[in-house]
């Protein structure tokens, strides 16, 4: 017994002397994972804004050079056109229409947390420069500068349904008589008050009617909801004859007239020297 005890005591001892050897080596091996992967505390706000005001800093000079390079060039694009919005095909420059798709993007992931090269100071300065986040605005806008055009050409904002020129603009004419009349109904609409306000301003015709009184503007907008009159340019009215056509005319009436006379009295003359030839 003595010696089964003294056996048991020293498996108990050489089991100790195991677990604090293998113990040692796990908490060393938890230290070191500590240092490698250590868990990134919560931020406060302050936090927050003192990062956001610094994360440039984590962008490569090169990458920072190219950003700088093309938002001077969008707002070169801004001092010709009068806006920012570069049309997603934009010819003259079409790595700049690229750079502001991206911008849209990467803003649009910073907006959900996810990992983005956009930044709260590169918001703030894309915004100063007149940046416009939404992209569907963008298109709307186009359209918009497309129908701008169309009046200065047309001297109205009458696109036909089947205008050959520009097919999709058009079609987007129409689309917002048709989301205009939603809007008033009180149903689901892309309209809005300022869409309304910048269309009132350019004369846009929100109804078409057969009998040519076109309804243009809205109540209480800038072009105060009246109606007008238009006689469409392809069915211009009538040009009336003129006064020196009429008597052209008429006199050339009078002239046949009279030679009809002078070739009835020739015969009734033939016809008495004949009468009298006989008598003789």
């Amino acid at each position: 017994l003595t010696s089964a005890a003294a056996a048991i005591e020293q498996q108990d001892a050489l089991a100790a002397a195991d677990g604090g050897a293998g113990a040692a080596p796990a908490a060393a091996s938890s230290k070191s994972r500590g240092k490698g992967t250590p868990k990134k505390p919560k931020k406060s706000a302050a936090a927050n804004d003192t990062a956001a005001t610094s994360a440039e800093g984590r962008f490569k000079p090169f990458h920072e050079e190219k950003w700088d390079q093309k938002l001077t060039e969008l707002i070169e694009f801004r001092a010709a056109n009068g806006h920012t919005l570069v049309p997603h095909t934009y010819d003259p420059n079409p790595q700049l229409a690229r750079w502001v798709k991206r911008q849209r993007r990467q803003y649009k992931l910073m907006q959900t947390g996810k990992t983005s090269t956009m930044t709260p100071e590169r918001v703030a300065i894309l915004e100063e420069a007149g940046f416009v986040w939404d992209s569907h605005e963008v298109s709307w806008r186009e359209k918009v500068q497309e129908l701008v055009q169309y009046r200065e050409k047309h001297g109205d904002c009458l696109v036909p349904s089947s205008y050959r020129d520009n097919p999709q603009l058009a079609t987007w004419v129409k689309c917002q008589r048709r989301q205009y009349k939603l809007y008033w109904e009180g149903k689901p609409s892309g309209m809005n008050p300022n869409r309304i306000e910048q269309l009132d301003r350019i004369g846009f015709c929100w109804e078409i009617r057969p009998n040519a009184e076109h309804v243009y503007g809205t109540p209480g907008g800038p072009a105060g909801g009246v109606s007008s009159t238009v006689v469409p340019p392809s069915a211009p009215a009538p040009a009336a004859s003129s006064p020196r056509k009429r008597k052209a005319g008429a006199g050339k009436s009078s002239g046949s007239s009279t030679k009809r006379g002078r070739k009835a009295a020739k015969r009734d003359s033939l016809s008495l020297l004949g009468e009298a030839a006989s008598l003789m």
